[in-house]
């Protein structure tokens, strides 16, 4: 559940960076917008576990796949980490220098989780089974890798966010009731009729 708001957040904030770069008639708006769809999908699948339908040990083993490829899924995640790389190379060197640093590194972070120690644990599984120790530590391995890149990227989109239009504006209506609908950094109290 954790996992799937964080990538839920940068969704949404992919989403609001989106519809700035739009009103600004910024030409990347669309790759913001169409990042921002990746991270609901991650979100969507983080939740109900879509990839993991594509677990299908007997075709790997009838395809004679090796064990790193148990889990089949890696097989069409990484054609789209190298779409996504080849679709997203201009826009992410159009990125301020911190940003793209920040999103690099939490891309390493989050596909070497999501998908390398999902490689290495399946050859381990395929050999040792999953009822042992060291498995167990690798899949903490890679959920923390996944945490982390995520956390990471949430962050630098927070930043860049603040940066870029000087002033973030956050509301969040919970039926009746609005909470936060003030400017961050705004210290007054909406509640107090003598400050102006």
């Amino acid at each position: 559940m954790f996992s799937t708001g964080l990538l839920g957040g940068c969704a949404l904030l992919l989403r609001a960076i989106g519809q700035q770069a739009a009103a600004l008639g910024d030409r990347w708006a669309p790759s913001w917008r169409l990042l921002g769809g990746i991270f609901t999908f991650l979100a969507l699948d983080e939740w109900f576990s879509i990839h993991e339908i594509l677990i299908l040990p007997d075709l790997a083993k009838w395809a004679g796949l090796p064990g790193f490829l148990k889990q089949i899924w890696v097989i069409p995640a990484a054609i789209a980490v190298g779409w996504g790389a080849w679709r997203f190379w201009p826009f992410w060197r159009q990125l301020p220098p911190k940003l793209r640093g920040r999103s690099l590194l939490a891309g390493c972070l989050y596909v070497s989780g999501a998908l390398l120690m999902e490689m290495v644990g399946g050859a381990y599984s395929a050999d040792q089974g999953q009822q042992n120790l060291t498995y167990a530590l690798l899949t903490v391995v890679e959920e923390v890798a996944e945490m982390l890149g995520t956390t990471l990227f949430l962050w630098a989109l927070l930043v860049h966010l603040g940066s870029w239009s000087g002033k973030f504006s956050l509301v969040l209506n919970l039926g009746d009731r609005t909470l936060g609908d003030r400017t961050l950094g705004d210290r007054r109290d909406p509640q107090d009729p003598q400050q102006p």
